[in-house]
């Protein structure tokens, strides 16, 4: 739902505020891990800094995959002060090579100019 209508040549989604309504209403009742996983990266495709507090919301989730998800999600956000703090904290995640991962990957080992390694 987070990348409807995205293409080379349109890169944005088609119906984001709707996208964002969905997404966000699905992730503040889901409890299941994959679904959870997969509304907090979809937040992060829609580049919508409001959703910033519902992806932290999850950065001490007991799953791992979940906490990757937050950090993959975040990484659209390199330039908001909550996104780049939480980062930061993920990285003394007990299970940091696999959650911060996703930072290397997005912002080439720095977040707004923090270098991660």
């Amino acid at each position: 739902m987070a990348q409807l209508g995205k293409t080379p040549e349109h890169p944005s989604n088609s119906f984001p505020e709707e996208s964002y309504r969905a997404i966000s209403e699905m992730l503040l009742r889901e409890t299941e891990i994959l679904p959870l996983e997969a509304a907090i990266t979809a937040l992060g495709h829609l580049d919508n800094p409001a959703a910033i507090p519902l992806i932290i919301a999850h950065q001490n989730h007991p799953t791992c995959d979940v906490r990757f998800a937050v950090a993959f999600a975040l990484g659209s956000f390199p330039n908001e002060a909550e996104s780049i703090r939480t980062l930061l904290t993920l990285m003394d995640d007990s299970d940091d090579d696999y959650v911060i991962g996703p930072v290397y990957e997005t912002n080439s080992g720095n977040v707004a100019g923090h270098s991660l390694k």
